[in-house]
């Protein structure tokens, strides 16, 4: 009976010393703390030299902390600061010779397509999408 009175002190002490000293530091990192993370679709990349050229034109704009930049996914994800213009990170893309447009756009301009939206603009859906990709 000793023995089991003595884990169970044992262990409320190891929750409370967990809760006070370990907890605060499970949470979200606070280098991250204030940012966010916005996916950019890029059309015209083909190779690895394209990636290098897309990531350093990202890097340049007021805000970003970090870019990942994928040419075979033709995509970014770009690690900003909350309140960055993304007009400022798709103009870098477009100043660096490719097309940019941002995921969620897209997203919202395939969901209307699909529900049948007359007033829609599937042109551009369509080019970004690769259906009857002018070149």
């Amino acid at each position: 009976m000793r023995v089991i009175k003595r884990l169970f002190v044992l262990s409320c002490v190891f929750t409370l010393v967990s809760v006070v000293y370990v907890a605060p530091f499970c949470g979200p990192s606070s280098a991250y703390a204030g940012y966010e993370k916005i996916k950019i679709n890029i059309k015209g990349m083909e190779d690895y030299g394209s990636t290098t050229k897309v990531k350093k034109a990202l890097k340049r704009v007021k805000g970003v902390k970090k870019a990942y930049v994928d040419f075979r996914n033709e995509r970014a994800i770009v690690t900003v600061k909350k309140g960055t213009d993304t007009g400022a990170l798709l103009g870098a893309i477009k100043k660096a010779g490719y097309k940019a447009y941002l995921a969620q756009e897209i997203e919202k301009k395939k969901k209307k397509r699909d529900e049948g939206d007359a007033y829609d603009d599937t042109d551009v859906v369509d080019a970004i999408v690769g259906k009857d990709d002018p070149k």
